[in-house]
């Protein structure tokens, strides 16, 4: 009887709750009701974390091997809030002294030696310039892969990937990608090899690309001169 009278407040008890916070009831019910599909979405975040942490580290013992590029100016990313597409980036620029065609990266550290190309200056409007970033589906890049150094092309896109990788060229996941374009400094780090997929009716493969930062949350790039 003692345990019909818990139950009856319990009961009471939530719907006063539901009553004076509405949101009570979808707090509650997840907490009762456990999805597997919610569980295994979660494990696969926490997967994708922990391999671009390591991505990161592999990035970081390669920045003995990293171009050596005599002169890079520091600029600052203006917000486009809330159209902050990923696919530009707006830059202001501290002189004329710029073109069109050159490459921007992120800067790693202070001494502005180590450097990862995220795009090229696309339009200079007086003291500002657009910047298209590799997240561009017109955006194009002649790459090498891995320690064997083999072809591949970075065809943009809000989901980057490698095309014209010959079917059988010895890549691994986790091979570090590099630009082989001559317009810019050999070497520069695009990223890290993902998920190698066989293109049906070809002798190529594709691979999807890991980028060792997010984006959406750069304030300051380089440009190379």
């Amino acid at each position: 009887m003692k345990q019909n009278y818990i139950i009856i407040i319990l009961i009471f008890l939530i719907l006063f709750l539901i009553y004076i916070n509405p949101i009570f009831l979808w707090n509650f019910k997840k907490y009762i009701i456990r999805s597997p599909i919610n569980d295994f979405d979660f494990n696969g975040l926490k997967q994708e974390n922990l391999i671009l942490k390591t991505k990161l580290t592999e990035l970081k013992l390669l920045e003995q091997f990293l171009p050596q590029i005599d002169k890079i100016i520091p600029a600052f990313v203006y917000s486009k809030y809330p159209f902050n597409l990923k696919n530009e980036l707006l830059v202001k620029l501290p002189n004329d002294n710029f073109n069109i065609g050159q490459g921007v990266v992120l800067i790693n550290n202070l001494d502005l030696k180590n450097f990862i190309l995220i795009g090229k200056i696309k339009e200079i409007h007086n003291q500002f310039a657009v910047v298209q970033t590799i997240f561009d589906p017109n955006f194009k890049l002649s790459v090498k892969i891995g320690n064997s150094l083999i072809d591949g092309l970075l065809v943009g896109g809000l989901n980057p990937k490698i095309t014209l990788i010959p079917r059988n060229a010895n890549i691994e996941q986790g091979d570090i990608i590099i630009n082989a374009q001559p317009e810019l400094p050999y070497g520069l780090i695009i990223g890290s090899i993902f998920n190698i997929k066989k293109v049906s009716n070809s002798l190529f493969n594709d691979a999807d690309i890991i980028f060792p930062y997010d984006i959406n949350l750069i304030n300051i790039v380089g440009i190379i001169k």
